[in-house]
Formats: C-alpha cells, structure tokens, sequence
C-alpha cells in the first residue's frame, strides 16, 4: 500500500489506532510496555477468534534500514485524535 499523501497516511493511521477494526494496514505496531501489552492481549481475548502477538526488535529494523515510528508523534503530526487515552500511546512505536 502506498503512503505518498497526507491523506493516506492521516486514513491508515486512524484505523489503525482504533482496535475495534480488524481492517489490515501497512503498520506493524509495537510496545515496549508490559502492561499495555497485557490489556490489549485481554481485549482481544474478549473477542473471540484466533489471535496472534508479534514480538518486534526495533534494533533489527533499524540494521535493516527500516523505520521506527514514536506512535504518538505521528499521530500528532496528522492531527490524528486519539481513541484511547493520550498515555496510552507513548510506549507504542510503529
């Protein structure tokens, strides 16, 4: 999927965020937080359906010339509304 406009970039990250989708995106999000992993495991179990948590090594993606994104910062910069709230976003990196 492409990122070339604000717009896109603004649509994919809304939906992302929002963990009632279950619409894909280009982003692989990840926490360095325990606890943030944990509610959002329970959300998910409360769901239903198989369900999978990726661990992600920022320090490969970076080797490999890869982004890392402070979740927080990009949805500031698109003017992006959080759904949950704001501390909820600092230990998530895309």
């Amino acid at each position: 999927m492409r990122l070339d406009t604000t717009e896109l970039r603004r649509n994919t990250l809304i939906t992302h965020a929002d963990h009632k989708t279950r619409e894909d995106t280009p982003y692989i999000s990840f926490t360095n937080s325990p606890s943030s992993l944990q509610e959002l495991a329970d959300f998910r179990t409360s769901r239903g359906g198989d369900q999978s948590i990726v661990i992600v090594d920022p320090h490969t993606r970076i080797e490999l010339g890869l982004p890392v994104l402070r979740y927080r910062e990009e949805m500031e910069e698109y003017k992006i509304r959080p759904p949950y709230t704001r501390d909820y976003w600092s230990n998530h990196y895309l």
